[in-house]
């Protein structure tokens, strides 16, 4: 449920404040909470279309849901989004795929860039064409140089 932005009539705010009460709203701290925290994820929804170059206002409720998930449950911030949009190449305004990138980070482990780019030194792995497929090369972080292991035209490039 959202918030009545300019919608005053009774029967609207009736209907609002069952589905807070369905989903566990009771009080008027609860709502303040929730109200607070619906301000925060539309900051973060702002923050990421920013981030990844998209219009905001484009944004579909699964990728509002997948941004969330980003924040809540896999606690990245801006910059493992950054880090993901490198690695996705012609992919980087794509959240759904943006997504598929931090959710396997998230599986992995990796918490800030520093992690990914350890783990791919470590490895010595690389991400290669629009979907992650690994293979060997000789040393060196994707981050630090993804211009060596994303062909130009995966990252926008004409070539």
């Amino acid at each position: 449920t959202g918030t009545a932005q300019s919608k005053t009539s009774a029967r609207y705010i009736e209907k609002l404040l069952l589905g807070w009460r369905r989903d566990g709203i009771e009080t008027c701290e609860q709502a303040d909470a929730y109200l607070r925290q619906l301000a925060l994820r539309a900051k973060r929804e702002q923050e990421t279309a920013k981030v990844l170059g998209i219009d905001e206002a484009g944004l579909t409720l699964a990728e509002k849901k997948r941004i969330t998930q980003w924040y809540e449950e896999f606690a990245y911030g801006p910059e493992m989004i950054r880090a993901a949009r490198l690695v996705a190449g012609e992919n980087e305004k794509n959240v759904r795929y943006i997504g598929g990138i931090l959710k396997k980070w998230h599986s992995k482990g990796y918490t800030t860039p520093q992690d990914v780019a350890l783990a791919q030194e470590n490895h010595n792995v690389r991400i290669q064409g629009p979907s992650p497929e690994i293979a060997a090369v000789e040393g060196g972080g994707i981050l630090g140089r993804i211009e060596e292991y994303v062909p130009f035209t995966q990252r926008g490039g004409r070539g």
